[in-house]
């Protein structure tokens, strides 16, 4: 008797011939991850990032605020994703200090200074037009002093929670923010680890259990699943890789409503 994935019930002949079929390629995880410049990509080996089935094993351990420029109060911290409209560079008096440098950055919602500190390079990195996640702290007269920061090609921010991930000297969290967001459709690529008999039989009605690639992309999201839902996270079985620490399997549960969070 054939079963949907993960239940008991019997689908008809309707339900199979509407059911999308997936191809996973595994070796599209098996790829070497580039993280964008050389220090990057040797600090991302550090921490044990050498494909990208690594990068999305690697998991967050916190999350972090996000914002709407318009939203951003004076001494918040939080993350952005802005557009440069313009840069520049200055010197500063104090010695040993790099130059200054000064973008007007902008979202759907407003326009702020963002300021880079030790890094004169990036006016010529960030150009005009180059889209970017930025987390810092938010100060009067709409600065906003840069702490980290990545390209990204994500065209809006918000207010939601955001990922934070274990990071090493040259590889920011932001940094490894911007990359899991570029390659998180390789998820759909998992292979499925476990018998469709095993989930079934496992299962008493407590929750509906996720594939490896849902738990690849809720996983993130649980920080901010134990800030916003009222029930205790449970340890997720060790069994599934890709789903793993504590709250990734109720946050994967019944493929649970959705969290307000950006991955």
């Amino acid at each position: 008797m054939t079963t949907a994935f993960a239940g008991a019930e019997q689908p008809d002949r309707e339900a199979l011939l509407s059911a999308p079929l997936r191809w996973p390629r595994p070796s599209a995880l098996e790829l070497a991850l580039n993280a964008g410049t050389a220090k990057a990509t040797e600090a991302a080996q550090q921490l044990g990032l050498h494909t990208i089935g690594d990068l999305l094993e690697h998991l967050p351990r916190d999350r972090r605020e996000s914002r709407t420029v318009a939203a951003l109060t004076p001494g918040e911290s939080a993350t952005v994703v802005v557009e440069v409209r313009s840069i520049t560079s200055r010197s500063v008096r104090r010695r040993g200090m790099k130059p200054l440098v000064e973008a007007t950055v902008a979202d759907e919602s407003g326009v702020m200074k963002a300021t880079f500190f030790n890094q004169p390079w990036l006016q010529r990195k960030y150009t005009p037009g180059t889209r970017l996640v930025l987390h810092g702290k938010y100060e009067a007269r709409n600065r906003f002093k840069v702490t980290s920061h990545a390209p990204t090609d994500e065209r809006t921010g918000g207010a939601q929670a955001v990922a934070h991930y274990p990071a090493t000297e040259g590889l920011s969290s932001t940094q490894i923010l911007a990359l899991v967001r570029a390659h998180l459709p390789a998820a759909e690529h998992a292979i499925e680890p476990l018998p469709a008999r095993t989930p079934a039989t496992t299962r008493r009605g407590a929750f509906d259990w996720p594939s490896t690639s849902c738990c690849s992309r809720s996983s993130r999201c649980c920080a901010a699943a134990r800030s916003a839902a009222p029930r205790r996270a449970r340890p997720c079985s060790t069994a599934r890789p890709g789903c793993r620490g504590v709250g990734a399997r109720s946050c994967c549960r019944s493929r649970s409503p959705a969290i307000n969070c950006v991955l």
